[in-house]
């Protein structure tokens, strides 16, 4: 992958190519399932641009846990919340802050219980994630990159589901 101070020159152009990252992704979002949709496939559509810093599997993977991290904003902190998704030089990370205090828990859910896996998705899917408080309310952030699901660093689960 190239660095982003690398300059290259086209063969047959006197003009220099600099590589710079992408700009972030920013939406606000409201606190219902549509807006919330939308927001998901607006994020993933921009990020699709970003290859070759971006695959298929990592968007595939940022799709899930963007769609899981706004739906529980949605269901949970029922305020707009912030979607952020950047490249860090490194790794793509995501990130949703909203206006609850509430803290999200992980919880072993029973047989056909229909919420609770959510978290546990995200542990799956992503190298990387957390929680952080921002005054009054949280922001939930994942990171996906070439190392791989959950390593040592971040929010690795350690349950018994």
């Amino acid at each position: 992958m190239p660095e982003i101070s690398q300059l290259s020159l086209h063969p047959r152009s006197t003009s220099l190519l600099v590589l710079c990252p992408p700009l972030p992704v920013v939406l606000l979002v409201a606190p219902t399932a549509k807006d919330a949709s939308a927001a998901r496939r607006s994020a993933v559509s921009a990020v699709s641009a970003w290859q070759p810093l971006v695959g298929r599997a990592v968007l595939r993977d940022l799709e899930l846990c963007t769609a899981e991290l706004l739906s529980n904003a949605v269901l949970h902190a029922r305020t707009t919340s912030t979607l952020l998704v950047c490249w860090t030089g490194e790794r793509l990370r995501v990130e949703v802050s909203d206006a609850s205090g509430r803290m999200p828990t992980t919880e072993c859910p029973l047989g056909n219980a229909e919420h609770g896996r959510g978290l546990q998705l995200v542990n799956a899917l992503a190298t990387a994630w957390g929680t952080v408080r921002c005054g009054d309310g949280k922001t939930i952030w994942a990171e996906f990159g070439a190392d791989g699901p959950c390593e040592a660093a971040g929010g690795r689960l350690e349950t018994a589901c």
